[in-house]
């Protein structure tokens, strides 16, 4: 697991050119674009993994996708329990760990993102790749914005919004890649779960969206 990090935060910077180019700061209405999409395809997975886990036969098929959903799902169960701390003593453990494998699968997605749709798949294995495509796509357009290092004079609420995210994410990798079991750990964990992606679940254009309760469902 250790390895496959370190493998992780090299190729992200090789990888994460595919959705935009590094050469200026992102726009306010590019962050805000940059934003959306990770919230909406985070609430799409979400529901998701609501739906294969009514109907759990769909992972008996071949491909890997609708497990890869379910697993996301877990990793915010996961997440969940580390920011309230219910994991009690492997609290510091519990959270590099699934910070650790979240990392990983953002990788594989970001790997993915141009990998042609399977043709013999279902309709509903074929929607849970392009999901993950383009959730893979989202995050490396973040992890773009962020390697820029663009200080803007006078960001607006949705670039910083965006920066925030961006030093989150880059914060969590060290962690991981540190093993830094302390509490550092899950105070990041919490400023990327209720600091950024239930913000962003709650401000943006969908009122519909549950994607905040990755954080505060009991």
């Amino acid at each position: 697991m250790e390895g496959a990090l370190r493998v992780f935060l090299i190729t992200i910077g090789v990888i994460c050119s595919v959705v935009v180019t590094c050469d200026a700061a992102p726009s306010e209405a590019q962050a805000k674009g940059i934003l959306q999409a990770l919230a909406q395809v985070e609430a799409d997975l979400k529901q998701s993994a609501v739906e294969i886990a009514v109907s759990p036969k769909v992972l008996d098929n071949s491909s890997p996708y609708p497990a890869r959903v379910l697993r996301l799902a877990q990793q915010y169960v996961i997440l969940n329990q580390v920011v309230k701390g219910d994991d009690g003593a492997a609290n510091g453990r519990s959270c590099v760990a699934v910070n650790t494998a979240y990392g990983i699968d953002v990788l594989n997605a970001i790997a993915n993102v141009n990998a042609t749709i399977v043709e013999n798949a279902t309709a509903e294995e074929q929607l849970y790749q392009r999901q993950l495509q383009q959730r893979g796509a989202a995050y490396a357009a973040i992890f773009d914005a962020g390697a820029r290092n663009v200080v803007v004079a006078a960001p607006g609420p949705w670039s910083s919004l965006l920066s925030s995210f961006s030093a989150a994410t880059r914060a969590i990798q060290i962690i991981d890649n540190t093993l830094d079991t302390s509490p550092q750990c899950r105070s990041v964990t919490i400023a990327l779960l209720k600091g950024v992606i239930s913000e962003v679940g709650t401000i943006v254009f969908l009122r519909s969206w549950r994607l905040q309760q990755a954080c505060n469902d009991p």
